[in-house]
């Protein structure tokens, strides 16, 4: 038996188990090139320094608030935020070419910044932290 690892279950079972974040947190870092080790020591001039991820909080991923309405509710792979630097990262994997696939991880981008802020009269944009949408999209 062949197990690929875009296979839903398998890439959440490899991905997506707070219990086990480490192959994770190691892609994560890999994708988004944190490849300085001490930015106080070293690093160009030019280079842009951040902690890397080093801790990931998995999220639920739909809102449970409202689970039988009839939204719109973008159900992503693997939702987790980084417990450290407070940054969201939006994992998904899709194996199924479809013409809306653009549209729709501009709207998970979306509903994640959304999703950061509570439900205030105050202005809290302030709050707001990075959003990373990382797609692996399989051409079979």
């Amino acid at each position: 038996m062949e197990i690929k690892l875009y296979n839903d279950v398998v890439f959440k079972w490899v991905f997506g188990r707070q219990e086990q974040t480490y192959p994770l947190i190691c892609f994560l870092n890999a994708v988004v090139s944190y490849d300085c080790d001490d930015c106080s020591e070293g690093c160009a001039s030019n280079a842009v320094c951040r902690p890397q991820f080093s801790e990931v909080e998995i999220l639920n991923p739909y809102d449970a608030n409202e689970p039988f309405t009839n939204e719109k509710q973008g159900i992503l792979d693997i939702r987790a935020k980084d417990t450290n630097t407070q940054e969201w990262i939006d994992l998904e994997v899709q194996f199924v070419r479809t013409s809306d696939y653009k549209e729709r991880s501009k709207y998970y981008l979306a509903g994640m910044y959304r999703d950061q802020l509570k439900k205030s009269s105050e202005h809290n944009y302030d709050e707001l932290r990075a959003c990373y949408g990382i797609h692996i999209l399989v051409d079979p």
